[in-house]
């Protein structure tokens, strides 16, 4: 009796090893850029003032990092264009608009769709992405555009997936209106998280990632956001979970016909 109860806690504590194991495997480096060096003087290094804080400022001026004199471990901006602004920000005073620690993303956009959009790019440990798991990206984000720069559109940010031997992967979400946002003001970032889940319908193999930003719709629209504190997580391996159901239904159906039997006996 004693020796059979611990065969069903045995099988049971398999399967709740099995169904946890692939949780929540972080598969960022960095997620929220503190690592790396931001310069403190030279062309485009002065300070600015960005809602209400000063703040050091590095713009893109062309892919990776080399080109740029800074290095952000993991990260880098991608190339420049259609009137593109994308920027590393850090607190420098004593008020803190970062989400977490002290450095964010700043990225701008007219771009409504596709490619040439304001995103930076993941240069990290290798990514792949297999087919039938669920991927979960998880980040901090809010519209950092007035009504005056954003004309009538909400911008969009997300990932996008290029490469590895499959077509582009584009998810996003809309950020709402923020009315009180002001540059210059002493107006607090409104950090929301937003999660994405997707699920890979084939494998991709060490493919380029970006995070982008959208103008969205709308006359003159410009599309203004910030991002910090990114994730990408591995939640679930269906074969784990399957392979833990079973077993622990093995253990039930054992100790229910035990009990039968002790019963007839």
């Amino acid at each position: 009796m004693n020796s059979f109860n611990k065969g069903v806690l045995y099988f049971g504590a398999i399967a709740m090893a099995l169904s946890t194991s692939a949780v929540a495997q972080q598969l960022f480096t960095n997620t929220s850029y503190e690592q790396g060096t931001y310069p403190t003087s030279g062309s485009g290094t002065t300070p600015i003032t960005f809602a209400g804080q000063q703040a050091h400022s590095q713009a893109n001026t062309g892919a990776g990092t080399a080109t740029t004199g800074w290095s952000v471990t993991g990260w880098s901006f991608s190339s420049g264009n259609n009137g593109n602004t994308e920027r590393w920000m850090q607190d420098i005073d004593d008020i803190r608009r970062a989400q977490s620690g002290d450095r964010y993303a700043y990225l701008s956009t007219t771009v409504t769709s596709g490619a040439g959009n304001a995103c930076i790019l993941y240069t990290g440990s290798t990514l792949n992405f297999t087919q039938g798991y669920t991927y979960r990206f998880s980040f901090f984000a809010a519209n950092a555009g007035s009504t005056a720069t954003s004309g009538s559109s909400l911008p969009l940010i997300g990932f996008e997936v290029q490469g590895g031997g499959g077509p582009n992967v584009l998810q996003t979400v809309t950020l709402p209106a923020n009315a009180a946002w002001s540059d210059g003001a002493e107006s607090v970032i409104p950090w929301v998280q937003y999660t994405l889940d997707w699920i890979p319908t084939q494998n991709y193999s060490n493919p380029s990632f970006y995070w982008s930003s959208f103008a969205g719709s709308g006359a003159n629209a410009v599309g203004n956001v910030v991002l910090d504190n990114v994730s990408l997580t591995q939640v679930a391996v269906p074969e784990a979970h399957t392979v833990a159901a079973g077993i622990f239904m093995a253990g039930a159906v054992g100790a229910t016909l035990y009990r039968r039997r002790k019963a007839q006996a």
